[in-house]
């Protein structure tokens, strides 16, 4: 078996081909690219211990498939072979010897998990793109129990939609409840969590207009 290649052994020029043409794959498929997704996200998941690997909840990678998807094209680069068989490319194809082999390497190393994108539209068509609160229509989708409460980021059963309205209402009130817990446990003072609600509303109503 070929001996596979690091990313550290890539030079700069190298590393930023493969950084631009992973962050171009996600943009294809539906995910927008923002802070870490952009930033380095195909470096940062290649090297990172973490497995699966969540990029701010945005989308879920798994970090195993993607190093050996990694390793499995350079080696398809450096030896001119197919990246699926390791038999010998023809037809001078890029990195399959076949339709057929092309097929199966991106089913079995597929390593997008999950996307927000798409689990947003599941949360949305479950449930009828209609408010769970008031019933109107519903452009929005909610974590029931926040991720920063201990909800689960990438469950569609911790999921809601909700309209505008109730969206700003719900964000408002966790807000609310948190900053008056911590405010009981002497973490934040009053005058300070009064000025946390504050900026959440005038930013929540900046976002929506």
């Amino acid at each position: 078996m070929a001996q596979f290649a690091d990313f550290a052994e890539l030079n700069e020029s190298e590393k930023n081909t493969w950084e631009i043409y992973r962050r171009e794959e996600l943009q294809s498929r539906g995910i927008k690219p923002k802070s870490k997704v952009s930033s380095g996200w195909f470096r940062y998941c290649l090297l990172s211990k973490e497995n699966p690997v969540d990029l701010d909840h945005f989308v879920l990678i798994d970090s195993d498939k993607l190093r050996e998807c990694f390793k499995r094209k350079q080696i398809s680069r450096r030896k001119k072979i197919c990246a699926y068989c390791f038999k010998p490319k023809q037809d001078g194809r890029v990195r399959f010897c076949s339709d057929e082999c092309r097929k199966e390497f991106s089913q079995r190393f597929s390593y997008v998990i999950e996307s927000w994108f798409s689990l947003r539209n599941e949360a949305l068509e479950r449930d009828g793109y209609k408010c769970k609160k008031c019933g109107r229509e519903a452009s929005e989708v909610d974590h029931i129990t926040e991720i920063a409460d201990g909800g689960g980021a990438w469950s569609l059963d911790n999921l809601q939609s909700l309209c505008n309205d109730c969206h700003k209402e719900k964000t408002r009130e966790s807000w609310k409840q948190r900053t008056r817990a911590e405010e009981i446990l002497g973490k934040i003072d009053p005058d300070q969590a009064q000025l946390s609600l504050d900026s959440v509303e005038y930013s929540m109503w900046n976002s929506y207009g």
